[in-house]
């Protein structure tokens, strides 16, 4: 999303995940310049981080490195299958 420091995506992630298999699933976020993309931070989705109902989480987004610094934070609705 072009110069918006809060974006939206509103992008489905279709799928079922092996919660013994599959997790923890790491989102990187990228600011996309015109010659290069600059990593904003990651941000790790743990199994004990998913709601039993539906409901939105909320994650800190760091950088890599020895000491990691918060940059942000990646917000999630996520809709558990029985």
């Amino acid at each position: 999303v072009q110069d918006n420091n809060n974006p939206q995506w509103n992008h489905w992630l279709p799928g079922a995940y092996a919660l013994s298999q599959d997790f923890p699933i790491r989102f990187t976020a990228f600011d996309e310049d015109g010659t290069t993309d600059e990593a904003i931070g990651a941000a790790d989705l743990t199994v004990d981080a998913i709601p039993f109902t539906a409901g939105d989480v909320s994650l800190p987004l760091r950088t890599a490195g020895a000491v990691p610094i918060q940059t942000g934070t990646l917000r999630l609705h996520i809709e558990p299958m029985p």
